[in-house]
């Protein structure tokens, strides 16, 4: 029942989007890759269908396999998986990368990250979430947000934020 709950939202979307095109990030929270299932589907894969669907994903599995042209996915850094984020730029895939930038003082990402010793570039994933827009084979740069115990918040985090004020950092 909740999956045709939902097909029925997205033909909805779809109709109600006719001057632009429905992006649509399905596992928000969850990473059980029903994003890239319904991508797959042949009511979504079609090529009368204009829905875009876009997922990050800590899957190395996932990021990895084939997908479909409506379908992008951003491999997250976790701080230990700096070999695989490379395999997964350098497979011209996009990268997601969380840096100790204060976006409330205006700190800049870096322009560049070195990962597992190779040099990719940094695109600010602060402006927009629409991953298919990006350039593939990139680094989606995030600033780390803290709503109130920004120091106390950071050092939890633990490697997962990438840490350094210069322009080119590595991970």
């Amino acid at each position: 029942v909740f999956r045709e709950l939902y097909r029925r939202e997205l033909k909805a979307l779809e109709r109600k989007a006719s001057d632009g095109v429905p992006m649509v990030r399905f596992d928000g929270t969850s990473d059980l890759g029903e994003g890239l299932r319904l991508a797959r589907s042949e009511e979504f894969s079609s090529p009368s269908s204009s829905i875009q669907f876009v997922d990050y994903s800590k899957s190395f599995k996932r990021a990895m396999e084939p997908h479909p042209g409506q379908f992008t996915i951003c491999f997250s850094y976790s701080g230990s998986n700096s070999q695989e984020c490379r395999e997964v730029l350098e497979d011209n895939k996009l990268v997601s990368i969380v840096f100790d930038r204060n976006p409330r003082k205006n700190e800049a990402l870096p322009e560049t990250c070195s990962v597992a010793g190779k040099v990719f570039k940094v695109l600010d994933g602060n402006k927009h979430d629409a991953l298919c827009y990006h350039d593939p084979g990139a680094i989606v740069g995030l600033s780390f947000k803290a709503a109130k115990d920004r120091k106390g918040a950071l050092a939890a985090s633990g490697s997962f934020v990438v840490r350094g004020k210069g322009k080119h950092l590595s991970c």
